[in-house]
């Protein structure tokens, strides 16, 4: 008797080892984008084994996903080609520890991405996408970056050393990209540079702003070269002058004032060099208080939204 109820124990638990384990698939589109590794259509869900067993690059381009939700089943992928969801704002590739190539081409709504510890990553290509911020500090593999015409406001490329080719055509409508750090000790060796139709982007820091290759790059006429933080003025001048708002004391070191004119209301975000947004408030008519001690000194973007404007503004915290 004993022997029998240790067999039907075993053979129990044979089976529950046995049962297919599931990944959840909340967008409808993503599943049917999935199906060849789906057992069972339209039931929002893919056999985690199957996904994760994976280990080409997996194409889900023009298929109107909304949510990547279940994405990280396919921990195993070395790139994703994700172009032309247009209704598609943000996208975690962190999740995919493998990645070394990422396409997003015309995903017009992708306003953000997380590609933290993507370590392999030597490939990011999202042209005419609407990304405003992008951390690029953990990606040192990092060869070709391609953010043509997107609303980036700084772009740090300090940390990514590898780099060779960068196309940040046309940012924002050529007006909201306004800072790139380029110091990364690579400069000599980019084969292709392009940050033409930037018309605010008036501090360019690179490795030696008197070096030869320097010429081969396709830059704006105002576009500064050059190597010191404290060279960096940005002058920049307001996107839409439709909108009227001061801020002081600047530098700043404790209490921000931001005053905005008119019988009106606005958005105000503030980002990192690095293009980190690390604040976001909305502002009334008149004077606001803004507590800024929080922040690390340094160079921050003010950026103001009323329905359709907008204007930036240098923020300087000490």
């Amino acid at each position: 008797m004993k022997q029998k109820l240790l067999l039907f124990i075993a053979l129990l638990s044979f089976g529950f080892s046995g049962v297919c384990q599931y990944t959840a698939i909340p967008d409808s589109n993503l599943e049917l984008a999935l199906a060849f590794f789906d057992d069972i259509p339209n039931d929002n869900q893919i056999p985690t084994a199957t996904a994760s067993a994976f280990t080409e690059v997996l194409n889900i381009e023009n298929f109107d996903i909304t949510d990547l939700s279940g994405i990280e089943a396919f921990d195993n992928i070395t790139g994703i080609i994700l172009g032309y969801n247009a209704n598609l704002e943000f996208a975690d590739f962190s999740v995919l520890p493998q990645l070394e190539s990422i396409s997003c081409e015309s995903c017009s709504s992708l306003e953000s991405i997380d590609v933290a510890g993507l370590f392999d990553l030597t490939d990011l290509y999202m042209p005419d996408a609407a990304i405003n911020s992008l951390d690029l500090s953990s990606n040192f593999a990092l060869q070709n970056l391609n953010v043509r015409a997107n609303n980036l406001i700084t772009l740090d490329l300090s940390l990514n050393i590898n780099l060779v080719t960068l196309d940040a055509y046309n940012n924002g409508g050529g007006s909201s990209l306004i800072l790139i750090d380029l110091r990364n000790g690579n400069n000599a060796n980019i084969t292709s540079f392009d940050t033409d139709f930037n018309g605010n982007l008036s501090c360019l820091f690179v490795d030696d702003p008197s070096a030869a290759y320097l010429s081969g790059w396709t830059i704006d006429a105002q576009t500064t070269l050059m190597n010191e933080s404290s060279e960096c003025t940005l002058s920049v001048s307001e996107v839409d002058n439709e909108i009227g708002f001061q801020v002081y004391p600047n530098p700043v070191s404790n209490n921000l004032n931001v005053r905005l004119n008119g019988n009106q209301t606005a958005q105000l975000e503030i980002y990192s060099v690095t293009g980190k947004l690390v604040h976001s408030s909305e502002l009334l008519e008149g004077s606001n208080v803004i507590n800024m001690s929080h922040l690390s000194g340094g160079i921050y973007m003010a950026k103001l939204f009323v329905d359709d404007h907008m204007e930036i503004k240098k923020l300087v915290i000490q």
